[in-house]
């Protein structure tokens, strides 16, 4: 699995064939040493091309433009039997290549970013000043609002389920809510610190005695709808519980809990450097992308670089040298590898790199 620059997706490389994968396979390689002429040939291309086909053909096949409908139609289309079984395709219309891990991780990024975002009106920013979301009182509005949170359970479970990091990051009584724990007081701090702290002292002093604080007062608010997201979160914990089994995510607390979906967005130098073999001088945004155009996310896990996975475990960030100085950068999500020609310069590798990592979008097969 390839993710290549779209300049760069139409030339022909020494190690790569010009046919479609299952064209390229060491089977149907084997087959053609057999002599000219053989009787079986045709009817083996055909099988094969068909064989793969089939594969693809139970993924979950997402047009990038219509991310959100087509995952909402073919995830809510699926039983409780078959989100739990223990291997997720995805192929994206359109582009070539077998889900080896990097068109699913991709996958799991850019849908939390469209399903978890406030302006679908579902989740809400908790406060001005935070990015983490929470569910939003006023999603009572938006047409079957039951299903959609029911959709955002099993998009969390599948991505715990499947070991893919979400861009977003929730609440803290949200993960609660999702262990079936209840919240208490100190979950407040993370919300609203201020208020958290006059709780905390009224809950610590008698307030009989302290008539000169003034602490009656009236508030008038006006709320269309409902105040509570009570069923939102029922909808939304049954959806998840769909996928995962509560025994097992049981063992987490809601930090721990928050860890595994969300990881961490703070980039450890030392950390990447220490995993990888390359030392870049990216700023933190650029370096965000320069993960996500590798690895398929912009998430490091919650230990760190050493935990980044591939197609079939832990896999470390890997650079490569390949192709000619007139070549773009290439990568390989599912084996969280860039390919890099051997540029003349360093400031030929930064536009070269820089180019790659902010105007490629697509994948396909090398």
């Amino acid at each position: 699995m390839s993710y290549v620059p779209a300049e760069s997706s139409t030339r022909t490389s020494p190690r790569s064939s010009p046919q479609p994968s299952p064209v390229a396979s060491p089977g149907l390689s084997r087959h053609r040493a057999a002599p000219p002429g053989a009787p079986h040939k045709r009817d083996f291309e055909a099988k094969l091309r068909n064989f793969y086909r089939k594969l693809e053909g139970k993924g979950l096949h997402i047009r990038r433009d219509r991310l959100l409908e087509d995952a909402f139609r073919r995830i809510m289309s699926a039983n409780k039997k078959e989100l739990q079984k223990g291997k997720l395709c995805v192929v994206w219309d359109d582009e070539e290549g077998l889900d080896y891990g990097g068109p699913s991780r991709e996958f799991f990024f850019l849908l939390s970013r469209e399903l978890f975002n406030p302006y679908y009106g579902l989740f809400e920013y908790s406060a001005n000043d935070t990015y983490t979301v929470q569910i939003s009182p006023m999603s009572a509005f938006v047409d079957n609002y039951h299903d959609w949170f029911r959709f955002s359970g099993r998009v969390l479970g599948l991505a715990l389920v499947h070991q893919y990091l979400l861009d977003t990051f929730f609440t803290r009584p949200f993960y609660k809510a999702l262990l079936r724990l209840p919240v208490a007081l100190s979950d407040l701090e993370s919300l609203d610190f201020e208020f958290h702290q006059s709780l905390q002292w009224i809950r610590e002093h008698d307030v009989s005695t302290q008539g000169e604080l003034e602490l009656t007062f009236a508030v008038t608010e006006e709320v269309f709808g409902q105040r509570g997201v009570s069923e939102q979160t029922e909808s939304l914990v049954r959806g998840f519980y769909e996928v995962v089994e509560a025994r097992l995510v049981g063992a987490f607390d809601a930090r721990e809990l928050e860890l595994v979906i969300a990881g961490t967005a703070e980039i450890d130098l030392v950390d990447w450097r220490h995993n990888a073999e390359y030392r870049g001088g990216f700023t933190n945004e650029q370096r965000l992308r320069l993960l996500q155009f590798v690895t398929g996310t912009s998430s490091i896990p919650f230990e760190g670089f050493a935990a980044l996975r591939g197609s079939i475990g832990p896999r470390k960030f890997c650079v490569e040298k390949w192709g000619k100085p007139n070549s773009l950068p290439r990568a390989h999500t599912c084996f969280n590898r860039l390919d890099l020609p051997p540029y003349p310069t360093g400031e030929v590798l930064y536009e070269k790199l820089l180019l790659a990592v902010e105007e490629t979008n697509t994948f396909g097969i090398e």
